[in-house]
């Protein structure tokens, strides 16, 4: 209640910020100090009692910033990549046969840096007659998604080259392709219903930071 009656105290005029209020009223009386013994003891004493109130608000003022809860960091969270992966592979009807042809291939095609790499799982179809693509890449460092993106998106270009003249169906099927990101996590996904794999995908991650 005290702190709700301070401006009408203070004769301070509203729709100030909380430091200019505290400005203005300490401005008059701190530049000039001998205004605090102007106007007999009346008026000293009324003066007095404004600058101890304000005294008294900026303690309680910083006393309740410092004693705000901090926010919490959000949740670790640590699915193996290759369960990941094994789980969306698995799924019905959306992967030919796959298979992970290794670091060096991958990084002939897209330039993916693999030391920006916790954890990763590249899988291409074993035939080119398929455009399917299943890369899933946990970063050691979350400032790092945005370049694994554009590694993954440089795949997703060529796939596409490939078929655009090649085969129709799969051509489409590589233009649907999706590349998304959750926290650490990085995927590139194209299959027969790439939409349900990045749904599956996020459902994983997301009940893991649940449970975190």
């Amino acid at each position: 209640q005290t702190l709700q009656k301070l401006p009408k105290l203070l004769g301070l005029r509203k729709g100030k910020r909380a430091g200019e209020t505290f400005s203005c009223a300490l401005r008059p009386m701190l530049w000039n100090h001998k205004n605090l013994w102007k106007g007999g003891g009346t008026q000293i004493m009324k003066n007095c009692k404004k600058l101890l109130l304000l005294v008294l608000a900026l303690c309680l003022a910083l006393a309740a910033v410092g004693c705000a809860p901090a926010e919490e960091a959000a949740p670790e969270v640590n699915v193996p990549v290759q369960d990941i992966a094994d789980e969306l592979l698995a799924m019905e009807d959306q992967f030919a046969s796959m298979m992970d042809f290794g670091e060096e291939v991958v990084s002939e095609m897209c330039g993916l840096d693999y030391s920006l790499l916790e954890e990763a799982s590249l899988n291409d179809a074993m035939m080119n007659v398929h455009a399917r693509v299943l890369y899933i890449a946990k970063v050691k460092d979350i400032a790092d998604v945005d370049t694994v993106k554009e590694a993954f998106q440089k795949r997703l270009d060529l796939l596409q080259q490939t078929f655009e003249t090649y085969l129709p169906d799969q051509y489409e099927l590589a233009k649907a392709g999706q590349i998304v990101s959750n926290g650490k996590y990085v995927m590139l996904v194209v299959s027969t219903d790439s939409q349900a794999v990045v749904d599956r995908f996020n459902e994983i991650l997301d009940e893991a930071a649940a449970a975190a």
